[in-house]
């Protein structure tokens, strides 16, 4: 039985975060391989501890810009992955998130 709030879509994409300790030093780089419009779960060298807060910079296919999300908590993390709840994003983020959710199932 299916207890999450939104489906999860199989990806694999390009993104990069930062969390409050990486502020100055540059943004980490990952990939996403799985997406819904409440979360994701990445895959990086970079670990990350469970509460963290961090940025998210999504890279989507053949545009120029990322989607950001402002706020992801980090909800899970093993062995080089990890799964974000994502908190806060601007509504026009929210907007492309969700064309990119329709354009990649």
């Amino acid at each position: 039985m299916e207890l999450r709030a939104y489906p999860r879509i199989p990806v694999d994409l390009p993104v990069f975060f930062a969390t409050p300790e990486s502020e100055g030093i540059g943004v980490k780089k990952g990939s996403m391989f799985n997406l819904s419009a409440g979360g994701c779960a990445v895959t990086s060298v970079t670990g990350v501890e469970v509460g963290t807060d961090i940025a998210l910079f999504i890279q989507v296919p053949h545009e120029d810009t990322t989607i950001k999300v402002d706020q992801a908590a980090v909800r899970w993390s093993l062995l080089g992955e990890f799964g974000l709840e994502f908190l806060r994003l601007r509504p026009e983020e929210q907007e492309r998130l969700h064309l990119l959710l329709t354009t990649v199932q």
